[in-house]
């Protein structure tokens, strides 16, 4: 079943709320060499951000892809939101504060750029939506749906929440389990293999310690354990790709502390620069789109597909070289990067 027959069947059956979000979004969704890209994460865990900042390293500073990306709709959001996390992170100081990051969004957003030159070029959409439609039940199906019809989902994972007594916080404002009925539903109506990416944020004071108390990687598999153990067994493991891709969005400002309130909930986080001269330095934001990038030349190889438009675009000859030049370029272990299921 292809996404548009798919998306013909939910607009049969699904819910008012969901045939019209569907109408609005269902144009994106009209070629089959268009990647789509969800987004899951709570409020301020950094999804614009994260975003901003793999767009800015995918237009800017990437040679791999250099020369190949054409800007299409929303990216100016992009921009903007990268020009002012460069500008925050550049001021000379070093005090606490609580809140970096760019705005975030308040209603649901479609990025969307081509690779390539010419009119066969391959397109990626990115989805981004409010934060706070993961704890709300009447926004619930429209994720479901985003999940559905994309070939890939990042979970972003506030870091603080899961490394700083883990134990405590990490279920209580990474929603762990609320992401993982999301990411079933999308899967259980689905017959497309599926991407999931768990993509640590905010965690540069895990990262650039070489010796963190706990390691990051063991403290994600316990805190989205149930996640994980569902994705590897239910048969999803033969359609599904899971790694943890860690991107710092900043690289030079870190975790200080949490604010609580009297009945230790937390009211505020707190961050502050590692030294005055400290720079905006981001790191590994193009991770996340090596992988995407891959999954999608692995599923044309699968299926022993050959688009001869879609190749001239790159730098091989075929599909083979092409995937082995964007697996050259992926982590798929140490800096905290784990493959989980391949």
């Amino acid at each position: 079943m292809n996404k548009k027959d798919l998306i013909n069947i939910l607009l049969k059956t699904a819910s008012p709320s969901v045939v019209n979000f569907l109408k609005g979004i269902q144009t994106h969704f009209l070629s089959d060499k268009t990647l789509h890209f969800t987004m899951l994460g709570g409020r301020g865990v950094g999804k614009t951000s994260l975003l901003a900042c793999m767009y800015n390293q995918l237009t800017n500073a990437n040679a791999l892809l250099a020369g190949q990306v054409r800007r299409v709709e929303g990216v100016n959001d992009l921009d903007n939101a990268y020009s002012e996390l460069r500008r925050m992170c550049n001021r000379q100081e070093t005090q606490v504060y609580n809140k970096y990051g760019v705005t975030g969004t308040e209603e649901l957003k479609v990025y969307s750029f081509n690779l390539g030159k010419k009119p066969s070029h391959l397109s990626i959409n990115f989805y981004d939506f409010p934060g706070g439609w993961v704890v709300k039940d009447e926004n619930r199906d429209k994720l479901e749906t985003l999940c559905k019809i994309s070939d890939a989902i990042l979970v972003a994972v506030d870091m603080p929440f899961v490394m700083e007594d883990h134990a405590t916080h990490a279920t209580m404002y990474n929603k762990p389990e609320v992401v993982k009925e999301i990411i079933q539903a999308g899967l259980e109506d689905s017959c497309n293999n599926k991407l999931v990416l768990l993509v640590p944020t905010r965690g540069e004071k895990y990262y650039l310690d070489s010796m963190p108390k706990i390691n990051p990687i063991s403290a994600i598999e316990e805190t989205y354990g149930s996640l994980i153990n569902m994705l590897k067994g239910n048969g999803y493991s033969k359609r599904t790709t899971l790694a943890i891709t860690p991107v710092l969005t900043t690289g030079c400002v870190v975790f200080s502390r949490f604010k609580y309130e009297e009945n230790d909930s937390v009211s505020e986080i707190y961050f502050r620069k590692i030294s005055p001269n400290a720079v905006f330095t981001p790191k590994n934001c193009e991770q996340p789109l090596y992988y995407l990038l891959d999954f999608f030349l692995k599923k044309r190889l699968e299926e022993k597909s050959m688009f001869d438009k879609f190749l001239s675009l790159f730098i091989g000859d075929s599909l083979a070289e092409v995937r082995e030049e964007i697996r050259k370029n992926t982590k798929t272990s140490g800096e905290g990067f784990k493959m989980l299921i391949e």
